[in-house]
């Protein structure tokens, strides 16, 4: 048994190394980071996270101290029969880790997702009419503004998927493998971040089951370089909604470099077709 946990540990480490070479010379790793500064820098951008920073920023910080102050030392002892002397740094990650993702479980539901979509939109429909239609179509389909206060919150709670929580908790005992298990635990939280910076450009786009399988493939190095960044910076404490909101910019300014590879390539297409 222990052999087999051993093997299967390995080949993760080998499967992890691998996608992460490919991811940094994919290069988008770096898009979160041009998002940022561009989400800095354009108050357009802005406007849609300005009313939800607070909120999103006091859940983070109540979050964090809470977890510090009542699962730190439990967790250390723990993380010292694994890691030894090591236990007290890895189990600020750690804590940092749960803390990171309880806390943009619920800010995503309850005040990030409307402001999200609202900048991806903004920033890809301004030179793309298709997107641009199907944004207004969702917009229209949406819930109206008016609806009761309680209504919009007891919805936005809904949306709190105990899935999504359940696949977060489930990666956390690899941070007790010591050195290698951190580095899976981010390795598993970039590859599911990812792709879902572009769960809106999909939406857009109106892909089908199997574009929406073929276009996480095809970029799966990119989109597990831009999880990983989006991940670290989303660690830090209190201030890493901002990460959130510059790694959803990033995102969809890569949808948008995306979006003028495809038209361009179907213009040729057509081009060649008249010939």
């Amino acid at each position: 048994m222990a052999d087999k946990a051993k093997e299967i540990i390995l080949d993760d480490t080998r499967d992890a190394v691998g996608l992460t070479k490919a991811a940094v010379r994919s290069g988008k790793w770096f898009y979160p980071i041009k998002g940022t500064i561009y989400f800095l820098t354009h108050g357009s951008i802005r406007q849609h996270f300005t009313k939800r920073l607070i909120p999103t920023m006091s859940i983070g910080l109540l979050t964090t101290v809470a977890m510090f102050a009542f699962t730190y030392v439990p967790q250390v002892v723990v993380m010292a029969l694994f890691n030894g002397p090591l236990a007290i740094v890895s189990t600020v990650f750690l804590v940092l880790s749960e803390s990171e993702t309880l806390a943009m479980l619920v800010s995503r539901s309850m005040f990030l997702d409307e402001a999200l979509a609202d900048s991806f939109d903004e920033l890809t429909d301004a030179h793309h009419q298709t997107l641009k239609t199907r944004a207004i179509e969702l917009h229209g389909n949406a819930s109206p503004t008016h609806t009761p206060l309680l209504a919009r919150t007891t919805a936005r709670l809904a949306r709190l998927s105990p899935r999504a929580l359940l696949r977060s908790l489930l990666y956390l005992p690899l941070n007790f493998i010591p050195v290698v298990g951190p580095l899976l635990y981010l390795a598993r939280r970039a590859a599911t971040a990812g792709p879902a910076y572009h769960a809106r450009y999909v939406q857009l786009r109106g892909m089908d089951a199997g574009e929406k399988k073929a276009f996480y493939a095809r970029n799966r190095p990119g989109h597990v370089a831009l999880g990983l960044t989006a991940v670290l910076l989303e660690m830090v404490p209190v201030v890493g909604v901002v990460g959130v909101f510059g790694s959803a910019v990033g995102a969809a300014l890569w949808a948008g470099e995306m979006e003028e590879r495809r038209m361009r390539e179907e213009g040729e297409d057509e081009r060649k077709k008249e010939r």
